[in-house]
């Protein structure tokens, strides 16, 4: 259940703290005192995504926090996956900013607004105004009937994976019908291009080694003379090498009487004898430093080549290697036509049958929940005055043979549903956006959340205006179905029928002041005579009468 609910600079609401308690909680108030902004600030705790326009007027940010406890083992799945801690208790804070950094945390956790979702699926559901609205347009059937079922969004996973392997299949089965042609036409060209490029047999980075090995010959007079001069200063008898050696054995004296230049003995030693090497590795580089000008002139020439090619095709010589790979595929493809289309039609085939596979178990477990969620349906519309209601779930007829034919994959599936109801014995089964008014709407909406909430084990469920459209006996049948509803969940109810109120365990007030040119949102926990009066108000209007006052006492002592 919520147990506490902290708003800071929200809209209209400046800072409220709002204590919630078991039961079923009616919030009521004039319209505009902010109601639904209270509802607005659990949707944004369980998952609704943000916007800087929800910041108070003059202020840089907004401060949603919810402490709910729950017992939902699922939510303890998810939290142990996510690696936050596990209390029973879950404390949600969601600051929006505005520069658009906005912070999530679960339980001091920072969280994805995708992981938050996820932790909240289970813990609570909101039926926000207008949502009776859904049952208007079939395309939301599907998500009515899958929700929170885990064995459906198993099977619908396995057939999302099936769908993206057969649509690429597909994919790049049309792609090679389309080329052929293409292909056909530009053939001599590909095997020229290709024969052009494929001649040169280059090599990765072959360009840069090239440009190299040139340098290093254009310049051969000049290594060979600093070559020279080097191994020159080092062998003269006045040259480093000597020069180097007198110190050692200046060191070499010294260091019989005093052992701290045994040190510098050796790193002279290490020098001198480095030194010796490298005079010898110069020698060597002198008597091999041959210059051969028909090498020079190989190299440039195999440069020249090179360059015209890469100039050609617009490309640097990795690239054309790359290149001569997708030439050859492409002279392959059009040369090998046959056995290539036949093994992409193949691995469409395959992907086809895996799919179909896969798309028929998911309408059969649909079909089998859906016989259930009608018996439900039915037996909760009874309680709500629709005692002689027909409700029928129909599914699409789909032919799955033309493997070629992905229209019938849909994102969630092969089926496509439509609620068929009558409301009247002896009337055939229509669509029910045909058939149902809107207070009728309201009532078979409602039975579809007391099914959810004895299915998922919500700790919370809230109604924004469900009741819209109905009055008189229907008001009280839909209060009383709210009242059995939290009997085992928490309910928070936003209505404006005194009979609704007046079943309430509690009811809060949701009030407007101005001050100071700027309107602010406030909140009353009404007393049970608070309440009387308040009722009265629905009642009668604004002028209360005693009638309507000892109506509305009646009414809430028969729910105490």
């Amino acid at each position: 259940m919520l147990e506490r609910l902290y708003v800071e600079n929200f809209a209209i609401i400046e800072k409220i703290e709002v204590l919630f308690n078991e039961g079923m909680t009616v919030l009521t108030g004039q319209t505009g005192a902010g109601k639904s902004l209270i509802l607005d600030t659990i949707s944004l705790l369980l998952g609704d995504r943000s916007n800087q326009d929800m910041i108070r007027y003059g202020k840089t940010k907004a401060i949603i926090e919810g402490v709910f406890s729950y017992n939902n083992p699922k939510i303890d799945e998810v939290l142990d996956e996510l690696k936050i801690k596990q209390c029973n208790k879950l404390t949600i804070r969601r600051e929006i900013t505005a520069n658009k950094k906005n912070i999530i945390r679960v339980n001091n956790e920072l969280v994805t607004l995708i992981d938050l979702k996820k932790i909240t699926r289970f813990l609570a559901d909101i039926h926000v105004q207008h949502d009776t609205l859904r049952l208007l347009n079939n395309e939301n059937y599907l998500t009515i009937l899958d929700k929170n079922n885990l064995e459906i969004e198993n099977l619908k996973n396995d057939y999302q994976i099936a769908l993206y392997k057969y649509l690429k299949a597909l994919k790049d089965y049309d792609k090679i019908i389309k080329a052929k042609n293409n292909v056909l036409e530009k053939l001599d060209y590909l095997e020229y291009a290709y024969d052009e490029i494929s001649k040169l047999g280059l090599k990765e980075n072959e360009d840069i080694d090239l440009e190299y090995r040139i340098s290093k010959l254009e310049n051969h007079d000049k290594i060979y003379q600093n070559l020279h001069n080097s191994y020159a200063i080092m062998n003269d008898e006045q040259g480093i090498l000597n020069l180097v050696f007198d110190v050692k054995e200046a060191i070499k004296k010294i260091s019989l009487f005093d052992n701290n230049y045994n040190d510098y003995l050796e790193r002279l030693n290490n020098i001198y004898y480095d030194l010796e090497d490298l005079k010898s590795s110069i020698a060597f580089d002198i008597e091999n430093n041959d210059f051969d000008p028909n090498e020079l002139d190989y190299l440039q020439a195999r440069l020249e080549s090179i360059n015209v090619v890469k100039k050609k095709y617009h490309k640097n010589v990795n690239e054309l290697i790359l290149y001569l790979k997708e030439l050859d595929l492409e002279i392959n493809l059009s040369t090998n036509y046959d056995a290539t289309q036949k093994k992409a039609f193949e691995d469409v085939l395959k992907t086809f049958d895996e799919l179909k596979v896969s798309a028929l178990k998911l309408s059969d477990k649909r079909k089998e929940k859906a016989l259930i969620l009608e018996m439900d349906l039915k037996e909760q519309c009874c309680d709500l005055g629709l005692e002689n209601i027909e409700f029928k779930i129909c599914f699409n007829d789909v032919v799955i043979t033309d493997c070629l034919n992905k229209e019938v994959f849909k994102e969630d599936g092969i089926d496509i549903i439509n609620f068929m109801v009558t409301l009247n014995k002896g009337e055939p089964l229509k669509m029910l956006d045909r058939v149902a008014s809107g207070g009728e709407l309201s009532r078979i909406m409602l039975a579809f959340k007391a099914i959810m909430a004895q299915k998922y084990d919500y700790s919370l469920m809230v109604f924004d205006e469900i009741d819209t459209g109905v009055s008189g006996a229907m008001a009280s049948l839909i209060a009383s179905k709210m009242q059995q509803i939290a009997r085992y969940n928490q309910v928070l109810v936003i209505s404006h029928l005194p009979q609704v109120a007046a079943i309430a365990t509690n009811q809060i007030n949701i009030c407007k002041k101005e001050e100071n040119d700027l309107t602010y949102t406030y909140i009353e926990y009404l007393t049970y005579e608070q309440r009387i009066y308040n009722i009265a108000s629905m009642l009668s209007g604004k002028n209360v009468s005693s009638l309507a006052i000892e109506t509305a006492k009646q009414m809430i002592d028969e729910n105490i």
